[in-house]
């Protein structure tokens, strides 16, 4: 973990959007840009600017062949849709079932992490596992997978790409900030 604490002069925004940036940009090898828009600093109400960024950037330890990849039906809350699908059989898999879902752990190189998959039984299943799943009942999945015997499974998954943007404002207000 590398952290940054500096002052900054937010009468200048787009110096100050530049400074922090580029800070942004160093620490994920240039693949997180432009997080703060000089836009988003007020100059007469910005105090405080506290950013995070994660950049996770891992190969699989059985890799998805390109050549294994096709379009597919997914079945998204708002019904089918054609999506690219990644296709392998995995020799050796943590894998389990719980009442309503399956779980699969997809082993990244160097067995330090893991995307853990959830798949609802039913089509339809999603809002029933998702509001079921409590943080206990989640730590005690990621137990059990941790645990689970390895089995093979042909596995089928979209092909994603994951990026989030949360806005903060109201919690460090609620912490006083």
């Amino acid at each position: 973990m590398k952290a940054k604490v500096a002052l900054v002069d937010f009468t200048q925004p787009a110096a100050a959007a530049r400074l922090i940036n580029d800070w942004v940009e160093a620490h994920t090898n240039n693949k997180i840009k432009d997080l703060i828009p000089a836009s988003a600093i007020k100059p007469q109400a910005t105090e405080l600017i506290l950013t995070n960024a994660v950049w996770f950037k891992a190969d699989w330890k059985s890799p998805f062949k390109a050549e294994a990849t096709s379009d597919g039906p997914f079945y998204a809350p708002d019904g089918e849709i054609t999506v690219r699908l990644m296709n392998q059989t995995l020799k050796k898999a943590r894998h389990l079932s719980r009442d309503g879902y399956a779980a699969l752990d997809l082993d990244y190189m160097g067995d330090d992490y893991a995307l853990t998959v959830i798949l609802p039984e039913a089509r339809d299943g999603l809002v029933g596992v998702t509001g079921a799943m409590t943080p206990e009942s989640f730590t005690a999945l990621l137990t059990d997978m941790d645990n689970a015997a390895e089995r093979r499974v042909h596995t089928v998954l979209p092909k994603v790409k994951i990026e989030a943007d949360y806005q903060l404002n109201d919690v460090m207000i609620g912490l006083g900030l």
